[in-house]
């Protein structure tokens, strides 16, 4: 076998000879780490100065279920433009401290 089509047992991936391996393309421009940190569920600096200064926002974020955290993260990361950026920051804290999940069509009932 080629080293640069190495895959995985299908017990790694859940799909039988599916590849892991780098595309190049993605590689050269950083999409395929794109999304690391947003699966790390490591929060922005300005993502955790929102979170503090909005009352309850923090307590209401930190009882978010990760696979909440990670779509919100997802979100605000893929925004083109910085002003869109920052707007999703503040809309998730403001939302947080509603005890409302933003970006998200299921709210939990209560």
């Amino acid at each position: 076998m080629r080293p640069d089509r190495a895959t995985t047992s299908s017990r790694a991936t859940g799909h039988p000879g599916r590849s892991l391996r780098r595309h190049p393309c993605g590689a050269a421009d950083g999409s395929w780490s794109a999304f690391d940190e947003v699966e790390r569920l490591v929060e922005p600096d300005d993502l955790a100065a929102a979170l503090d200064s909005e009352p309850g926002a923090r307590t209401n974020w930190d009882g978010l279920p990760g696979s909440t955290k990670q779509a919100i993260l997802e979100w605000i990361s893929t925004a083109r433009a910085e002003s869109t950026r920052q707007q999703r920051v503040l809309t998730t804290a403001a939302e947080a401290a509603e005890g409302r999940r933003a970006n998200q069509w299921r709210q939990p009932k209560g």
